[in-house]
């Protein structure tokens, strides 16, 4: 017979345990760790992000999109968050789509971002596409960037 957490009345789970759930876990595990009671959310804070976050394009759309869904408690977690690595090794994100889903949340969540690196086949659409992009970084002192462009307006002579 299978019995779910949830129906077990006054389970507590040791806070070793959640830290290395979360410790070992990818950054959907983390972050629904951080959203089963204030206790796990307390304990992963410094945790589920870190000073350092590293993710995938992919990751990071879906972080944004979480972002404009749960905008406080991911402010609270994301405030430990100096350094953002965004990676996409397959040129499948679409930095536009992150661009729409960068809303007045995402720049009060990432006010603290010290320092954004975006390293892959990242295509914008125009210089001034990616300029928008790192308007929603408003604290960085540090920019690099690897294998990003942006499309070539063309002119008509």
């Amino acid at each position: 017979m299978t019995r779910h957490l949830n129906s077990i009345p006054n389970l507590t789970v040791p806070h070793d345990v959640v830290v290395i759930i979360t410790d070992n876990s990818d950054l959907q595990t983390r972050i629904a760790c951080s959203q089963v009671n204030k206790e796990w959310a307390s304990l992963s804070r410094g945790t589920v992000f870190g000073p350092h976050l590293r993710v995938t394009a992919n990751q990071f759309s879906k972080l944004l999109t979480s972002i404009s869904n749960l905008p406080s408690l991911l402010n609270d977690m994301l405030q430990y968050t100096k350094n953002l690595t965004a990676i996409d090794n397959d040129g499948s994100s679409n930095p536009e789509d992150m661009i729409a889903l960068c809303t007045s949340y995402v720049v009060r969540v990432f006010s603290k971002t010290l320092t954004l690196e975006l390293n892959g086949r990242m295509i914008f659409t125009s210089f001034t596409s990616f300029t928008k992009f790192i308007f929603f970084f408003p604290a960085l002192d540090s920019l690099s960037i690897s294998h990003v462009r942006w499309k070539k307006k063309h002119h008509v002579h």
